[in-house]
């Protein structure tokens, strides 16, 4: 476990330093060396836990080297997707409409934080229910295989149980 932590940690600063390809072969080795490509899985249940941690680690590492399509481009620029998001526009019907229909969505519905639903958050809600409508579907869809992790997270950080079950 010593072994694959020490290159854990070579990756992880290669990661920060924006050297993903480096960080990601670092990552490799040390998930190797937990569990090598011909060998059994760990049994031993702290081995097993170090591995489970190490590789979810190194998952948050590697989404830091999204696509320049997610983040921005490689010469600082953002995407002009998340331009969109940054000021999203929506009409006074859509904003009508997006408060019907928080109204009729939450009929009965309580939660474990306070939900504060005000004109800019109407506003927001109403622009990813028509014009980003297909930004947020794609974000979803590649959003996925980090939902387990994320559940973990907020459960170890004492988050409300609300937003343990978010999708």
């Amino acid at each position: 476990m010593t072994r694959a932590g020490a290159i854990f940690e070579k990756g992880r600063l290669a990661a920060l330093s924006g050297d993903f390809d480096c960080a990601r072969e670092y990552f490799r080795q040390a998930v190797e060396v937990l569990r090598p490509p011909s060998g059994p899985a760990p049994s031993d249940p702290e081995l097993l836990s170090f591995s489970i941690q190490l590789y979810e680690s190194a998952l948050r590492y590697e989404a830091l080297a999204g696509p320049a399509e997610e983040a921005g481009t490689s010469d600082g620029q953002v995407a002009s997707e998340l331009t969109e998001i940054a000021e999203p526009q929506a009409s006074a019907e859509d904003i009508v409409e997006a408060k019907e229909a928080i109204a009729s969505d939450t009929v009965g519905v309580t939660y474990d934080i306070p939900m504060t639903v005000n004109e800019p958050v109407l506003k927001i809600l109403a622009a990813f229910q028509n014009d980003l409508h297909g930004v947020i579907a794609r974000g979803l869809a590649r959003s996925g295989r980090y939902i387990p992790m994320i559940h973990r997270i907020f459960e170890e950080e004492g988050l409300p149980g609300t937003s343990r079950r978010l999708p």
